[in-house]
């Protein structure tokens, strides 16, 4: 599908444990598998404010997009950006977790606090369509045109949070300023709290990576399509 690139998008996907689950042990195998073996990565550094090992490939550049995973002990992260298009995002992805997961397995479910994933779109502002001329944000408008004036409508923020009943699962979308003023950014965010404890870790990953892609698809089309000049 077509997803909103203008070449700043990042993509982040995480994995936190509810305390110190990854060992040293584990932080090896995982870096001389994919940095010695597989060279996946061209650089593996001991990040001193986190404790993180971070493996690295690429310098953010259309020539060298930027790749990144971070280990730490109760935690996994994956992160991808700078002229990274979204379909590669998700078979890079597909294939580091493959490779995370044959380390992690064997940790219970039980013992996961959270997944979460972020979909950045950074967006130059002369890109974006005007709110006073999409006509399905005619209603949103009109709501808090009864208690903010019209000249203060001309540029907007907004955060939104969207759960179910459980609390299981939250999306959140920001739109707002980036930091060059001529940009904009859109923000997605998916997070699980709850997991089938039936099922292993690997199972679990996999359910929710295919809904956080669901929803984020769900966005780009019924959501960017409207924001974001075609």
């Amino acid at each position: 599908m077509k997803i909103v690139d203008f070449g700043k998008n990042t993509y982040q996907y995480e994995i936190d444990f509810k305390f110190d689950c990854i060992s040293p042990e584990i932080v090896r195998k995982i870096v001389e598998n994919l940095h010695i073996v597989k060279k996946q990565f061209s650089a593996v550094a001991k990040d001193a404010a986190t404790s993180q090992t971070a493996l690295t490939q690429g310098q953010g550049t259309g020539e060298a997009p930027f790749y990144q995973v971070r280990i730490g002990s109760d935690k996994i992260l994956m992160w991808a950006g700078w002229y990274v298009l979204y379909e590669t995002w998700l078979q890079w992805r597909s294939s580091i977790l493959s490779e995370l997961l044959m380390s992690l397995d064997a940790i219970p479910i039980e013992l996961v606090a959270a997944f979460s994933s972020q979909y950045a779109f950074i967006v130059p502002v002369e890109k974006f369509n005007r709110g006073d001329q999409i006509a399905e944000l005619a209603p949103v408008r009109a709501f808090y045109g009864r208690f903010v004036p019209e000249e203060l409508l001309k540029r907007t923020n907004a955060y939104v949070t969207f759960g179910d009943e459980g609390g299981k699962e939250i999306l959140s979308l920001l739109l707002g300023g980036g930091a060059n003023p001529n940009e904009g950014n859109i923000t997605f965010n998916v997070r699980w709290n709850a997991f089938d404890s039936k099922a292993g870790l690997e199972q679990n990953v996999r359910a929710y990576t295919a809904r956080a892609d669901k929803l984020m698809e769900s966005c780009n089309s019924g959501l960017l399509s409207l924001l974001v000049k075609s």
